[in-house]
């Protein structure tokens, strides 16, 4: 866009100026600096890349969020005697229920990285605290998980099982996970202190054996409802002080759930 500007009526030359316009914002903070949004890395749907039959991801690539982000369960042998549990055996297991998942996540996005959460443990894997409160609704994940909290006898032993696992994952030349969490949602069941200490655990063997996946924390959904800043204050910032040197990445879930989907109702909306 050219144009010129006089200087001054007593000094006739002029000082042509060539503005090129463009849309490009840059967002910045300290060392921090971003330039490119990504919509396949940010509009992601919840679910294992490759989940989802072909007709469905078809459909979430039609609106641009496809899966990124999924649970798992380990499939182990159902004796609490731990020297029998965690074998080759039920790796495999483990390998073979998923490996579809996978072997169809590489085929529809190789490029595409996305994110796993261990969910549901088996019953005698918990320290257990009973059934969940009264009244929960099914999609309340946290709450529906009460007592889903990993015995600490077994931090170690499940650590071993997810490296085992990648290494499976990767002899068979899946697309595995690039970023793993040890708990889905824990801030109802677990203890900040015994959550911070397992997922050091587990990041220290993941860093050794597998350094291109990422394992993050502290994985809390609702983090500040209605400006409600006590989980931060009492869980998140906790964690953060005795596992954030050990962890690659954060994962931080922002609801708002009560304020629009729930019911109207006080009970749902306190």
């Amino acid at each position: 866009m050219p144009f010129s500007v006089a200087l001054a009526e007593s000094d006739p030359p002029k000082v042509d100026l060539w503005l090129q316009l463009d849309t490009a914002r840059v967002i910045e903070d300290g060392p921090f600096s971003k330039s490119v949004f990504e919509r396949d890395r940010y509009f992601r749907s919840y679910g294992s890349l490759g989940q989802f039959s072909d007709e469905r991801h078809a459909e979430l690539e039609t609106i641009g969020a496809v899966p990124g982000r999924g649970t798992f369960r380990l499939y182990v042998e159902p004796d609490a005697d731990p020297d029998r549990i965690f074998t080759e055996e039920s790796i495999q297991r483990t390998v073979d229920h998923r490996d579809l998942v996978y072997q169809r996540a590489g085929e529809r996005a190789p490029n595409l990285e996305h994110a796993l959460a261990h969910g549901p443990y088996l019953e005698w894997m918990r320290v257990g605290h009973g059934p969940p409160p009264e009244g929960v609704a099914l999609e309340d994940w946290e709450r529906q998980s009460h007592g889903n909290i990993l015995r600490s006898e077994f931090f170690e032993p499940v650590a071993d099982v997810i490296v085992r696992w990648y290494e499976e994952m990767k002899k068979n030349d899946l697309h595995f996970p690039r970023y793993y969490t040890v708990q889905n949602e824990p801030l109802t069941s677990w203890n900040v202190e015994e959550f911070s200490r397992y997922t050091r655990i587990v990041a220290e063997r993941m860093s050794a054996a597998h350094p291109d996946v990422q394992v993050a924390g502290p994985c809390l959904a609702w983090p500040y409802p209605t400006g409600n800043w006590s989980s931060w204050r009492n869980w998140q910032s906790r964690f953060i002080d005795l596992a954030g040197d050990a962890v690659d990445a954060y994962d931080l879930h922002f609801y708002s759930k009560g304020h629009w989907a729930l019911p109207r109702d006080d009970r749902w909306q306190a």
